[in-house]
């Protein structure tokens, strides 16, 4: 994979339009296309935008191809954020059997005085 097609899986990976990854970036939308349809190559100027509107990708993978495309610190917050849902779900799960609980020990107890 070469520097342009890094920088095409950066813009693809912002999930945003050419025009708005250019704004985004601070870069002029014509150079921009340029670059991306390999009429030009990819600036210094682009690279540096690059890598101050995303820190989460690497700049050696941006630069050299070396490694992956985002931050290990990126995928590991990704994989904590993650483990925080599923522990807010756990606990969600939680109460509401322990409202079940707390409801059918209720009824027994009702029950069990008449």
């Amino acid at each position: 994979m070469d520097l342009l097609d890094r920088l095409k899986a950066v813009v693809s990976y912002s999930n945003l339009s050419d025009r708005a990854f250019a704004l985004k970036c601070g870069l002029k939308q014509p150079t921009l296309d340029k670059q991306l349809k390999g009429l030009r190559s990819v600036s210094l100027e682009t690279i540096i935008a690059v890598g101050q509107r995303f820190p989460e990708i690497s700049s050696d993978w941006l630069l050299y191809g070396v490694g992956e495309m985002l931050r290990s610190e990126s995928k590991e917050t990704e994989r904590i954020n993650a483990m925080l849902d599923t522990i807010t779900l756990l606990q969600d799960t939680i109460r509401t059997k322990d409202d079940t609980i707390k409801m059918l020990m209720k009824r027994i107890e009702e029950l069990e005085n008449k």
